[in-house]
């Protein structure tokens, strides 16, 4: 607002200075221009903001955890999926949401905020297609991290039990955990076959 307002007062100093008709309507259009480019912008980020929101709910429901962790109770009785598929599943959607982001907005519309979403959304991406070709390179159980302990943290801090539903979604999720285990360890079995061990100092403790 106050940047039209700004324009719009230029325009009226501009007039009264220059007794040139055709000078002032040239002015007037420029500004009307400038208004408009103004609001194109405003509006193309604000659009974006609204993709980002649809985008970011749609990776929040495919993970029960992550809408836990921010107090709500969407599938509540559910644990996160830990298979390699779903892994490479989420990373083909996440591939699919760069290419729909650069097919359907204008970068050079946007303001710096927006500028600066559609950078992170980029990069969160490179950086996970990237980490996707060492999959099998990372210890899935440690002694300082991993589903075995951060489990019972996981149940203990986050899901809050106010009524008899969610004592019942509490002990779904602990059948969801096993699974959760039960796949890790697949990937772990994996992981070891194509050579990955614990080190030497390790074994020599």
């Amino acid at each position: 607002m106050r940047t039209k307002f700004s324009i719009v007062a230029l325009a009226v100093i501009l007039s009264g200075c220059q007794p040139d008709t055709t000078t002032n309507n040239q002015s007037v259009g420029s500004s009307n221009n400038s208004i408009k480019t103004v609001a194109v912008t405003q509006t193309e980020s604000e659009r974006i903001n609204e993709w980002f929101a649809k985008k970011y709910e749609e990776q929040l429901q495919a993970s029960p955890m992550m809408l836990t962790f921010l107090g709500r109770k969407d599938h509540y009785d559910k644990i996160d999926i830990m298979t390699e598929a779903e892994e490479k599943r989420q990373l083909a959607l996440q591939k699919q949401s760069v290419e729909e982001l650069k097919a359907n907005f204008d970068y050079d519309k946007l303001n710096d905020e927006a500028k600066i979403s559609y950078d992170i959304w980029v990069h969160q991406y490179n950086e996970a297609e990237e980490r996707q070709q060492y999959n099998q390179n990372a210890y899935i159980f440690t002694q300082m991290q991993g589903i075995q302990g951060f489990a019972a943290q996981f149940l203990i801090n986050f899901h809050k039990v106010d009524q008899e539903k969610d004592m019942l979604d509490y002990i779904s999720r602990i059948s969801g955990i096993s699974q959760a285990i039960a796949d890790l360890l697949v990937r772990a079995q994996v992981n070891a076959s194509k050579g990955l061990g614990l080190l030497n100092l390790l074994m020599k403790a």
